[in-house]
């Protein structure tokens, strides 16, 4: 229904609509179909921003989607390619296709990528700059629960290795 019902010819539409078929397939466990969709979906070039429609401008620019092709990735078991699409995700410049707020929560996932690669030093730097940015979260919040455990099992193996 909603396949019949979206404007192609729209940018936000395209990517809401090829999100929305990426999410389907990625929960199905098929990764070829939800790497097409969210490729598909991915804006020709910088989303467009507008103080003047911005409620729509922002839910074009921070679909939590955004990282689609990163969980895939990470599905696939490519976890520095998974690593890269997050960085890039949060960084800012002219050939950045999104114009959205940071959001932390990459950060924690990339964390939780290089721990499980087996970079601890990385990671252990990663989950202490999340808890930074999440230093005034609800302190119940599982994110920064999950963080400071980490923290805490990172430090001690890193000081009990000569």
């Amino acid at each position: 229904m909603q396949e019949r019902l979206f404007n192609s010819g729209v940018e936000a539409e395209n990517w809401w609509h090829h999100a929305l078929e990426a999410e389907i397939a990625l929960a199905t466990g098929d990764l070829e179909k939800a790497a097409s969709a969210f490729s598909a979906g991915q804006p020709s070039k910088k989303m467009w921003f507008s103080t003047f429609n911005s409620n729509l401008s922002i839910l074009a620019n921070n679909l939590m989607s955004r990282d689609g092709l990163a969980r895939v990735a990470k599905a696939r078991g490519d976890l520095p390619g998974a690593i890269q699409i997050y960085r890039q995700l949060l960084s800012y410049g002219p050939d950045q296709k999104w114009v959205s707020a940071f959001e932390p929560r990459y950060v924690l996932e990339i964390a939780r990528l290089l721990d499980r690669s087996g970079d601890s030093q990385a990671a252990l730097k990663e989950y202490r700059r999340f808890l930074e940015f999440w230093k005034r979260a609800d302190s119940g919040l599982p994110e920064p629960v999950e963080a400071r455990r980490a923290v805490e099992r990172l430090s001690s193996v890193a000081r009990a290795t000569p």
